[in-house]
């Protein structure tokens, strides 16, 4: 529920960046924050359902672990939706905002990576594929924004469509269905575990 929900603040943000930002600049700019926010809120929103199921037999790494990706969260948050920096078209935001993000995507997957380690036996066999392919499709849209393909080809070509940006919001996309399969890969499994102790 909370990464459904998660993916839909991400996808309204989104949204009504696209449709507001050519308003004014001073709507642009507080729109861009709204956006960053919502690409923040889907990746802690990815991050609980991983930690609810993967650590459910470990209360206390499982505290441990909210308290460190939400404290992050938290941080990015505070710092796209206040510092003017995060919305300045300058390398030096481009690297900030890239940065907050990868680190907070960063840390989820080493969350990922010790749970499915350390979690009981037949917890993760469903859905690990479908969160391999959650994390394909976040970086091959995350690559195709980054290095501004396919318009880097052709300049001008893709301007309208079939750009960089367009083909990133498609992988996200496919990717967070990917990611709401994992998650009810995970439910289902979770019938069948035993915690011990």
């Amino acid at each position: 529920m909370i990464f459904q929900l998660s993916a839909m603040v991400c996808f309204l943000c989104s949204a009504v960046f696209h449709l507001g930002n050519c308003h004014s600049q001073a709507w642009c700019t507080y729109l861009q924050r709204v956006d960053y926010a919502g690409i923040t809120t889907l990746i802690y929103g990815s991050a609980v359902p991983i930690m609810y199921y993967g650590f459910m037999c470990r209360p206390t790494t499982l505290v441990v672990w909210m308290v460190i990706i939400t404290a992050v969260a938290a941080c990015n948050l505070t710092a796209m939706l206040t510092l003017k920096v995060y919305t300045e078209s300058t390398p030096l935001a481009y690297k900030l905002r890239s940065g907050g993000f990868c680190c907070l995507a960063a840390l989820e997957c080493v969350a990922l990576t010790y749970s499915v380690a350390t979690a009981p036996v037949g917890l993760w066999g469903g859905a690990w594929p479908w969160f391999l392919a959650t994390m394909c499709g976040y970086l091959t849209g995350a690559t195709l924004y980054a290095f501004n393909f396919p318009e880097c080809l052709e300049p001008g070509r893709f301007d309208l469509a079939l750009n960089s940006h367009n083909w990133m919001h498609v992988f996200v996309i496919l990717a967070a269905c990917c990611h709401a399969k994992g998650v009810g890969e995970l439910f289902s499994a979770r019938a069948g575990i035993q915690c011990l102790g």
